[in-house]
């Protein structure tokens, strides 16, 4: 008999365990896999990743307030039946976006509409999934079996690492078709675990589920706050990551990966700090992290990304151990978890929708870790005792916070005054921030001033403020680079000598300084805000390309939407320019993007890719598609030289027709035998970008 109930326990435990490392496992890997599917129809950038997170923070947050309700209402079994009934929601769901092409492009949508698309296709998996750890421990406490925290804290480290794994060796090797079957096989295998977990628990006892009692208002505001405050830092520092550091959109996931490591590690028992030593932890993943911003991108990928995510996994440790989540009683934790969750939905919208209404600065990073600092700081004192050496060390305690606030304070505070130095004015929206700086440069030997465009740390061309009688090519588009060597090769080629050229990333439109009177080009650009801030007075460089007679139309869209739309053979170029900063928009540079490209050129035509990366290397991606293309490749890199206004710029030059090799030849670009290169193949539907990474500069 004994044996008997050990090995139902033992199969009790196994199947809890099994069914949730699936769901957990299942949830954060879906969050890279369903952005894969949102970028190509709603163009990339990491704005797109900030409302997934939005998005599954309050999938979670709705989750457990379900839960909250139906535990205390409904039997195991009810329960069961509940869920089968969401899990053939959530099938039809996956069915029916496995059955979206992800190469159909649609228009540039508002945050809203982000919302709206994930809610219509993956709204009932996400909830599923979210709320099973907390059923699993409902039906495990139900059981009589103990510490039924440890299931959520093991829940936290099965989705830490999916975020890891799904980069490095899933993405690169399984097609996205692939991966969403085989969601839909782990979702049938989550169901059939649940229901035995559910026979055995209603074996083992027969007692109705209580309602969970509510605790206290002050606890609860407690983990809201926590919650708020840790969701605000991780989602801040993920769009940072995305904006200013690496143009790599799973990079995002790392602070996101050490936030939950660090709530896994809270709920774990396994490590406890005084606050002493925790107060030593925050000052030093601080300064690093102070460190990190001083340099502003003169460091290496690692360096950088090892600020933000220590500063997020050390500030939202500390924030939830001061709970003491192991100490509490289990039919107490649900309603924890719901105020958490809760406040974490209001954190990610507060810096995805509040935040760049508010001000034209990121601050938001800034803010919520001097909310953490400032919270814990209030917490290592706020018990009243008696006991005068307590107080004492209390006090001591309180102090050291303090400190920890002036240093993060005045350090937030040299850092943008530094930036109000550079900037004269800043603009931003929800796909992110620009501004602009006034640099000193010398054209001709004749002093002049460069106003550069910036978005993020990076630079998206500039314009003199002087108007030149003869338009002088600056930043990435000096007559001497790739794009220029095209352009002449081009214009010497052709019966006609006026060129019809579309672009793929505003900027400035720094590119029509090489145009002549009579051509025509249109843009295409994803950021309405680019577009007004071109089409301003304060740089005005597509009014003077106009005045040069030179037709510029702008299209607010996704590239490949505006190369769908053109005619067959209407454009002599095509200039790819949006790798240089943000997330990039990797879905431009795969084998289906590229058809498309072929469709708009002529036997003549040109694809010109500016490649400049920090932290990418894009050469073999482009190889990759002159191979599947058929094509010639050439590859130019300029040195440029700041004191001239122009900066280093590496172009990928792509054409098919034997007639175009005499003119590029003669302009200096010289097609490279493919055979010798090292190449990578992009589709829609799968993607390398680990092998890609530049991990030191």
């Amino acid at each position: 008999m004994g044996r008997q109930r050990v090995n139902t326990v033992t199969l009790l435990k196994g199947s809890t365990y099994l069914a949730l490392m699936i769901s957990s496992t299942l949830l954060f890997m879906m969050q890279p896999w369903v952005y894969s599917w949102l970028v190509p129809h709603f163009g990339g950038g990491a704005h797109l990743w900030a409302a997934v997170l939005v998005f599954f923070q309050w999938g979670v947050a709705l989750a457990y307030l379900c839960a909250a309700w139906g535990f205390s209402r409904l039997s195991s079994r009810q329960l069961y039946l509940v869920f089968v009934t969401l899990a053939g929601v959530a099938i039809w769901q996956l069915i029916d976006l496995l059955t979206l092409s992800p190469g159909v492009t649609s228009e540039v949508p508002s945050f809203g509409q982000v919302l709206g698309w994930l809610v219509q296709k993956v709204g009932a998996v996400t909830l599923l999934f979210a709320a099973s750890p907390l059923l699993l421990q409902a039906l495990w406490s139900k059981a009589g079996l103990q510490t039924p925290s440890r299931l959520y804290g093991w829940s936290n480290v099965i989705c830490v690492v999916a975020l890891v794994v799904y980069p490095v060796l899933v993405e690169p090797y399984l097609y996205l078709t692939t991966i969403g079957y085989s969601l839909l096989v782990g979702l049938v295998a989550w169901v059939l675990s649940l229901g035995f977990i559910v026979q055995r628990v209603n074996q083992r006892t027969y007692t109705p589920m209580q309602p969970f009692p509510a605790p206290p208002a002050y606890r609860l505001s407690d983990w809201g706050i926590v919650g708020f405050l840790g969701v605000a830092l991780m989602t801040a520092g993920a769009r940072d990551v995305a904006v200013d550091v690496a143009g790599i959109p799973f990079v995002g996931v790392l602070p996101l990966a050490a936030y939950l490591a660090a709530v896994a590690l809270a709920f774990s028992e396994r490590l406890e700090l005084s606050r002493w030593v925790g107060g030593a932890c925050a000052t030093l993943a601080l300064v690093w992290m102070m460190e990190v911003l001083k340099r502003g991108g003169e460091g290496g990928l690692a360096a950088e990304l090892s600020g933000y995510t220590l500063a997020v996994f050390v500030l939202t440790y500390l924030l939830t151990a001061e709970l003491k989540p192991s100490r509490l009683r289990s039919d107490v934790l649900l309603w924890h978890y719901v105020a958490m969750s809760v406040g974490g939905g209001l954190g990610g919208l507060s810096v995805s929708l509040v935040a760049p209404e508010l001000w034209t600065s990121p601050f938001e990073f800034h803010l919520a870790a001097l909310g953490c600092i400032l919270w814990l700081g209030w917490r290592s004192q706020s018990r009243r005792s008696r006991d005068s050496e307590l107080r004492r060390v209390r006090m001591r305690t309180a102090l050291v916070w303090l400190g920890i606030t002036i240093f993060w304070s005045s350090g937030t505070y040299q850092l943008y005054t530094v930036m109000a130095e550079k900037s004269s004015w800043s603009m931003r929206s929800f796909l992110g921030r620009l501004s602009y700086e006034d640099v000193a440069v010398k054209v001709d030997e004749t002093a002049a001033t460069l106003r550069v465009l910036v978005h993020g740390r990076t630079f998206h061309g500039g314009v003199l403020v002087d108007e030149q009688e003869t338009p002088v090519g600056m930043t990435y588009y000096a007559r001497e680079g790739g794009l220029g060597k095209a352009v002449r090769a081009l214009r010497t080629n052709g019966e006609n000598s006026y060129l019809r050229v579309g672009g793929i990333g505003l900027g400035l439109g720094g590119a029509t300084e090489l145009l002549q009177p009579g051509d025509a080009i249109v843009f295409w650009e994803i950021d309405s805000l680019v577009v007004e801030v071109a089409e301003s007075d304060i740089f005005d460089q597509l009014g003077r390309a106009r005045r040069r007679g030179i037709q510029v139309d702008v299209e607010v869209a996704d590239g490949r939407l505006g190369v769908r739309n053109q005619q067959e053979g209407s454009l002599d170029l095509l200039i790819l320019d949006a790798f240089s900063s943000d997330s990039i928009p990797s879905h431009l540079l795969t084998q289906e993007a590229f058809e498309l490209y072929w469709q708009a050129l002529p036997e003549d035509g040109v694809i010109a890719v500016h490649i400049s990366n920090r932290h990418l290397d894009l050469l073999p991606v482009l190889v990759g598609a002159a191979k599947s293309s058929d094509a010639h490749f050439a590859y130019d890199y300029y040195a440029g030289d700041p004191s001239t206004g122009t900066f280093d710029a590496s172009w990928a030059i792509l054409w098919r027709g034997q007639g175009l090799d005499a003119g590029l030849s003669k302009s200096g670009i010289e097609a490279l035998e493919l055979d010798k290169l090292y190449s990578v193949v992009w589709q829609d539907e799968k993607k390398d970008l680990w092998s890609l990474i530049r991990w030191q500069r």
